[in-house]
C-alpha cells in the first residue's frame, strides 16, 4: 500500500531547485540550437520561456512555503491533539494556494508549446486539425482549472483559514474532487499529445531503427507522462489520506512538489526535440574529430566515412500523396536530406527539418565488412 514518504524541509529546497536548474539548461540549449541553424525564434520557443519563468514562481512559492511555513513538516498540535493554526500553518497554505494558480501557467503553455512545434515540423489538413482542436483543449483545461483554483473559496482570503476546499470550511468547495478531475485530464491530454506524431513519422520510406530513432525523440515525453501519472496516484492517496486527517501541512505536501515535477520533466521533453543541431555541430567540431581519430587509430581495422549525402529542398518539393503546400516563403535554398515516404496524413514541412527531423546516412568501410 502507498505511504506518504518521510519529508524533511532539506529534501523540499532540492525538489524546487535541482530540476528547475537542469530545465533551465535544457530551455539555454534550445536556444543555442535555433542559433546555430540561424532560425528565427518562434511561438513555442516563448511559451517554453513563459512555462520556464513560472516554474521558477512555484519553485519559490515552494521554497517560501517550506521556510517560513511548514510545508513538508508536521504541524503543532494543542493538548487536546488539535492543530494549531499558527502563522507557519497560514504561509503554509497562502504558498500552496499561490503554487496551484502558478502552476497552471507552467504546465499548460508547455503542452502548447509541444503542439506548435509539431505543426513547425508536419503539415496536412488532417493533421492541422488534430493539432489546433487539442491546442483549444489545452488552452480551456488551463483556464478552467486556473480559475477553478483560483476560486476555489471565496472570498480567497479563505483559502489560508481552516484547511479551506478539505471540509473545514464552508466558504470552500470540497476540493479533492477538482484536484482529480485535474489530475486525470492532465494524464489524458500527455497521452494524446504523445502520440499525435508517431503516425506520420512511421509513414516515411526509413528503416525501421531510423523511424525508431526519431519517434524516440517525441517519446521522451513519456517521462512526463510518468510524472502526470505519479501525480494521479499522489493526488488519490492524498484524497483518502486527509479524510479525517488533522496533520494537513504533512500529507498535503506531495501535491505541491510533484506538479513542479511535472512541469519540469515536461520542459525538458519540449526541448530534447530541438537539440539535435547541437549533437550535429558537436560531432563536427575539432575537438571531437580528434579524440574520435584518437580512439579509431586504436582499432585494428581502417575505418573510412564519407559525408552525409544531402538532398536540397526548393520551393517546388512535394513530399505529399496529392495534398496541396509549400515550404514557408523565404526558406526556398534550405538543403537538407529529405528521404520522405508519401504521407496519407500529410506531408513533412521540409522547412522545418532542422528542428530535429533530419535523414542522414552515413556508411562505414571497414577491412572486415560494409555496414551501413
Amino acid at each position: 500500500m502507498f505511504t506518504t514518504p518521510k519529508q524533511t524541509p532539506a529534501e523540499q529546497y532540492v525538489l524546487a531547485t535541482v530540476l528547475t536548474l537542469i530545465a533551465t539548461v535544457f530551455v539555454v540549449l534550445r536556444f543555442m540550437a535555433r542559433r546555430v541553424r540561424r532560425n528565427r525564434i518562434e511561438l513555442d520557443d516563448w511559451l517554453i520561456v513563459f512555462a520556464l519563468v513560472f516554474t521558477y514562481v512555484t519553485a519559490v512559492f515552494m521554497i517560501v512555503g517550506t521556510a517560513k511555513g511548514n510545508q513538508g513538516q508536521h504541524m503543532d498540535f494543542d493538548t487536546h491533539g488539535q492543530p494549531i493554526l499558527n502563522e507557519r500553518y497560514i504561509w503554509f497554505l497562502k504558498m500552496l494556494y499561490a503554487g496551484q494558480l502558478s502552476q497552471m501557467l507552467a504546465i499548460g503553455p508547455t503542452k502548447i508549446s509541444m503542439l506548435l512545434l509539431y505543426r513547425r515540423i508536419f503539415r496536412g489538413k488532417i493533421f492541422d486539425y488534430v493539432t489546433y482542436t487539442l491546442i483549444i483543449l489545452v488552452s480551456v483545461w488551463t483556464v478552467a482549472f486556473f480559475f477553478a483554483n483560483m476560486f476555489e473559496c471565496v472570498p480567497i482570503s479563505e483559502s489560508w483559514k481552516n484547511a479551506p476546499g478539505l471540509g473545514g470550511n464552508p466558504h470552500c468547495i470540497d476540493a479533492i474532487p477538482m484536484y482529480l478531475s485535474q489530475v486525470y485530464s492532465d494524464v489524458i491530454l500527455d497521452a494524446m499529445i504523445l502520440v499525435v506524431p508517431i503516425p506520420l513519422i512511421w509513414k516515411l520510406r526509413l528503416p525501421t531503427k531510423q523511424k525508431i530513432a526519431v519517434s524516440s525523440i517525441f517519446l521522451i515525453g513519456i517521462l512526463s507522462i510518468a510524472a502526470s501519472c505519479a501525480k494521479m496516484i499522489v493526488f488519490n492517496f492524498v484524497g483518502h489520506q486527509l479524510e479525517g486527517q488533522p496533520d494537513v501541512s504533512y500529507f498535503l505536501t506531495p501535491i505541491v512538489y510533484w506538479p513542479l515535477i511535472e512541469a519540469n520533466l515536461q520542459i525538458m521533453a519540449a526541448c530534447m526535440a530541438m537539440l539535435r543541431p547541437l549533437f550535429i555541430q558537436m560531432a563536427q567540431s575539432q575537438w571531437y574529430q580528434s579524440l574520435r581519430r584518437s580512439l579509431g587509430s586504436r582499432d585494428s581495422g581502417y575505418t573510412k566515412s564519407y559525408d552525409d549525402q544531402r538532398t536540397p529542398i526548393n520551393d517546388n518539393s512535394d513530399l505529399s500523396n496529392g495534398y496541396e503546400g509549400r515550404l514557408n516563403p523565404g526558406l526556398e535554398n534550405n538543403t537538407r536530406e529529405a528521404n520522405v515516404e508519401h504521407l496519407p496524413l500529410g506531408k513533412l514541412n521540409p522547412a522545418r527539418l532542422s528542428d530535429g527531423i533530419l535523414v542522414e546516412r552515413e556508411f562505414a568501410m571497414t577491412s572486415d565488412k560494409l555496414e551501413m
